[in-house]
């Protein structure tokens, strides 16, 4: 089963640095769990992109991808930005030889028994073949396969 290892090289949090008070509160909720963390600066699409920027990058949605159907919006620059920021983490840990990390963005509000319930997640997974477990979603499209109470295949 895949843990999360060392927490100062496996825990990261992406942060805009426009929002100082986000951040705060993760550090403050990171600290109560007995975590650190890598901050890492955000990537703002908002502020750096445009639809133009989009395209000349060659970064468009998914064939087919009409916004999530709940909302029905398209992808937005802060929707790319986020994206680009979570890749710059996956790239770093793929430098690095980090097998597994935590990945959080700064609004997260951990429940109490947070790590204990990771760790059954984790347990849930053993033997499972994936590479991306979100600990928080809110889902937009029935899940392809339950595998446990509160493991799924979206």
């Amino acid at each position: 089963a895949r843990t999360l290892g060392d927490p100062e090289e496996n825990v990261f949090v992406i942060s805009l640095p426009r929002r100082p008070s986000k951040l705060r509160h993760a550090l403050f909720q990171l600290h109560e769990a007995g975590l650190s963390a890598t901050v890492v600066d955000a990537i703002d699409g908002d502020a750096v992109l445009c639809g133009q920027d989009l395209e000349h990058l060659g970064v468009s949605a998914i064939p087919g991808y009409s916004g999530h159907t709940n909302h029905k919006i398209h992808l937005t620059t802060g929707e790319v930005g986020c994206f680009m920021s979570h890749y710059a983490i996956w790239h770093h840990m793929v430098e690095r030889g980090i097998e597994s990390a935590l990945i959080l963005e700064d609004d997260f509000d951990f429940q109490e028994d947070f790590a204990a319930r990771l760790g059954e997640r984790l347990q849930d997974a053993a033997g499972e073949d994936w590479n991306l477990m979100y600990v928080g979603r809110s889902p937009v499209e029935p899940d392809l396969r339950r595998i446990s109470e509160h493991l799924v295949e979206p």
